[in-house]
């Protein structure tokens, strides 16, 4: 059904990924974008991204606010801003994100228009789309679509906090040409990763370096010391739900062995750590260049 579609309502929820990748794949004439007070931001971030990435949604994405308590004001309001009186397919909604009172409100009039539903899932690091329709009031599921579409690292950057910029690194940091020798051992000639480095995504909150396959992005922490609990807060506060998200994977990469208790803590917070004992800081065995490459894309869905 990819291209049918003229409407699209998108359900805002803390993770807008969700809603950017279905947009870009059925590309809708007018996106129209249902939020909570507590996710105004959120769909403010990816009205920008639309507007300034894909030309066509110019001006064409709303921003449509939910009121649990009326969800009759919701159907007045999407009325408004988009003809449900189209023909089947051509109004699309997307239930991935938003609340539960979103999703059931949505389901509702997407049952009365028999409109389709879609859900958005993360399987071995694809994106693929669940779609519903209804025949006499009663859903079915019609088929599912892999998505060819993917974001790139300004867009997630953009999406999640709005503006981000560029640190520079001392002088004197010691693990400046660690860093430097991660990233391109990461980002080298297999063009399968994409990754960014030094950014500042907050005050006092750093990124080391960013890193994508498809539409699967993780942080790391690049450290020649010994780990310690800073190292592991450090990616936390990163990956909080109003920074770069929960979803977001955690790669802490050391060149030394890293004390249990803060193993221990690492697990607890879905850290991933990476030793690279046989390696030095400027240069990395081929045994732990293919640990650091094989481990990253692995956790990323790419093998």
């Amino acid at each position: 059904m990819q291209g049918n579609c003229k409407a699209m309502v998108c359900l805002v929820g803390e993770q807008p990924i969700p809603n950017l990748i279905p947009v870009r794949h059925f590309k809708p004439e007018i996106a129209l974008l249902v939020h909570s007070t507590e996710t105004v931001g959120v769909a403010n971030n990816l009205k920008k991204v639309l507007e300034e990435k894909n030309k066509i949604y110019a001006q064409t994405s709303q921003l449509i606010p939910f009121e649990i308590h009326d969800s009759s004001k919701l159907r007045t309001e999407l009325e408004k801003k988009a003809d449900f009186s189209l023909g089947k397919d051509e109004v699309l909604f997307n239930v991935t994100g938003g609340t539960k009172a979103m999703s059931i409100s949505c389901f509702m009039l997407a049952q009365e228009y028999s409109a389709p539903l879609v859900y958005l899932q993360s399987e071995r690091g694809e994106s693929v789309l669940f779609i519903y329709s209804f025949i006499s009031n009663k859903p079915f599921f019609e088929n599912k679509e892999i998505v060819q579409e993917t974001i790139d690292l300004d867009d997630y950057l953009k999406i999640h906090i709005g503006k981000y910029s560029y640190r520079k690194r001392k002088k004197n940091d010691k693990d400046a040409e660690f860093e430097e020798l991660i990233f391109k051992n990461i980002d080298g000639n297999e063009g399968d990763l994409e990754v960014k480095k030094n950014i500042n995504i907050a005050n006092n909150v750093e990124v080391d370096l960013l890193i994508r396959s498809h539409n699967q992005v993780g942080i790391a922490e690049v450290t020649t010391g010994k780990p310690g609990k800073n190292k592991i807060d450090q990616l936390n506060s990163a990956c909080s739900r109003e920074r770069l998200g929960i979803y977001t994977k955690k790669f802490l990469i050391t060149l030394q062995e890293i004390d249990e208790n803060n193993i221990s803590l690492a697990k607890a917070y879905n850290i991933n750590v990476i030793k690279l004992l046989q390696s030095a800081k400027d240069k990395l065995s081929e045994e732990d260049r293919e640990q650091l490459r094989n481990t990253i894309k692995s956790k990323l869905g790419a093998i």
